[in-house]
């Protein structure tokens, strides 16, 4: 048993941000789940045990939103302000649970929070689809696009089932008679859900790469005049006087073709299957700091000097460019430039 749990939580705290993050949130999920299909078998009782197991569990739908950001949404782009939320929400419920016992005015104050929770749980529910939802359009055809798709109907599904089936049911029928039932068998096929999505996520991980080359993806055949305006970009592109311009922005490409700045980009993104205007006018940038890297006259000048001159601002956007054009620091492309001459 000891080798196991010793490689689980080798997992759990591997390096990768990504993983990490939908690990952790996956057992937050979890085990907030269970103990709220637990608190609705038994009911809540003046046990300390029960009662903590409904605060826990009542703030399922906020871990199952994060769960699902972190499985759709790249690292890099995760911020602490959802975290924040969930834990606030918990907070809240702790508070009001603690108002139950008071006899003053305050408890009924402090019983308010309840219904806060109630209300941001529902949000959560809304929340959590559209972050499910928003990039499948964008999303190239494959097992990715497929993934998103299975699980968007599935989460629909089970709020369709478990919240309006459930919350609308008139006295005395089916989903009213077995509400508890329903719910937790509801909440118990979103954690095998969860599980599956899990499986694939690490099959498959979302790589902010794999986000960019799915917004590139075209949706529909370039037209003619789509192809004669990627090759009218690229001819102005390929000139050092435009690319090397620190500021140099899709509207000034535009402006300079005479173009519309949506059609510029349309053609840099769908007819020349680039990510986005930065990523593509940086790939010239690099070309000429790969040029200039590799001419013995320029061996006395620094690598910031060079960056500037190919148009970059600072040292880091350039150092990062560069790294992921060439997959090589400036300096040690500059030192093998210099081994092979």
């Amino acid at each position: 048993m000891g080798p196991v749990i010793d490689e689980w939580v080798a997992t759990l705290i591997k390096k990768h941000p990504f993983g990490q993050r939908h690990n952790v949130y996956f057992m937050l999920f979890a085990v907030s789940a269970m103990l709220s299909s637990y608190v609705r078998s038994i009911g809540v009782d003046a046990n300390l045990l029960s009662g903590l197991a409904a605060m826990l569990g009542s703030v399922t739908c906020g871990w199952a939103w994060l769960f699902v950001r972190s499985l759709f949404i790249p690292s890099r782009e995760e911020a602490a302000a959802p975290l924040m939320v969930v834990l606030f929400i918990l907070i809240l419920q702790f508070v009001g649970a603690a108002g139950v016992t008071l006899d003053s005015g305050e408890a009924a104050v402090l019983r308010m929070t309840g219904n806060v929770v109630g209300m941001v749980g529902s949000t959560f529910v809304i929340v959590t689809l559209v972050e499910i939802a928003r990039h499948i359009p964008g999303t190239q055809k494959g097992p990715e696009r497929r993934f998103r798709q299975l699980f968007t109907a599935g989460y629909l599904a089970l709020i369709i089932m478990a919240v309006f089936m459930v919350e609308g049911a008139r006295e005395g029928s089916f989903f009213s008679t077995h509400t508890k039932t329903i719910q937790s068998i509801a909440a118990l096929t979103a954690l095998a859900g969860a599980i599956g999505a899990l499986r694939f996520r690490r099959r498959h991980p979302l790589t902010p790469r794999l986000i960019e080359d799915q917004a590139a993806q075209p949706s529909a055949l370039p037209t003619a005049a789509g192809r004669r305006l990627a090759r009218r970009v690229e001819e102005l592109m390929h000139k050092p006087e435009v690319f090397t311009q620190p500021s140099v922005k899709v509207a000034d490409i535009a402006a300079q073709l005479g173009e519309h700045d949506y059609l510029v980009s349309k053609a840099i993104t769908q007819v020349l299957g680039q990510p986005n205007f930065n990523r593509y006018i940086n790939r010239f940038r690099v070309e000429q700091a790969q040029m200039m890297l590799c001419d013995p006259e320029l061996s006395g000048s620094s690598i910031l000097v060079i960056a500037l001159d190919c148009g970059f601002a600072s040292i880091g956007p350039f150092n990062r460019a560069f790294r992921e054009e060439t997959g090589m620091s400036p300096s040690a492309y500059r030192q093998q430039s210099a081994r092979s001459r």
